[in-house]
């Protein structure tokens, strides 16, 4: 094979690269699981933005509801239930899954000691806490 050959073999081989490349670029790219329409926060969210969002009953989050009702069905009587730390990539793994909007069923994909720090790390988030500074003062004062 002479020279000239080996360069229009070069050239064709460049050139349907250059097109297989092109075809790559057009291919849409896959979103992780987390990024959906339906994904809210939920943890590190003020308790009035829940409740403007409707995920708010008798004045407690829904997912806080559903954390301490799965504890008191379950792990009442566990000792050292918030002293032991749960798995942390456990609880990452379901705070993503319930601000996607996924129905994580807690007894089976957890154990009781990742469900209490889940919850923790929920209270932990809260922008201005569980108790507003007013209402603290008012207790403050109640309790002297």
């Amino acid at each position: 094979m002479g020279a000239g050959a080996l360069t229009i073999c070069h050239n064709k081989t460049a050139a349907l690269v250059k097109e297989d490349m092109k075809k790559m670029v057009n291919i849409p790219i896959l979103r992780p699981r987390t990024v959906t329409a339906m994904h809210t926060r939920l943890f590190g969210v003020s308790l009035l933005e829940l409740q403007e969002k409707g995920l708010v009953e008798d004045g407690v989050p829904l997912v806080m509801r559903r954390m301490v009702k799965h504890l008191s069905t379950h792990a009442l009587n566990q000792e050292g239930l918030f002293r032991v730390n749960g798995n942390v990539r456990a609880v990452e793994t379901l705070k993503q899954r319930l601000e996607s909007g996924e129905d994580v069923d807690l007894l089976s994909e957890a154990d009781s000691c990742t469900v209490a720090s889940l919850l923790k790390r929920f209270l932990r988030d809260l922008p201005q806490g569980l108790v507003d500074s007013t209402v603290q003062q008012a207790l403050i004062q109640n309790h002297q």
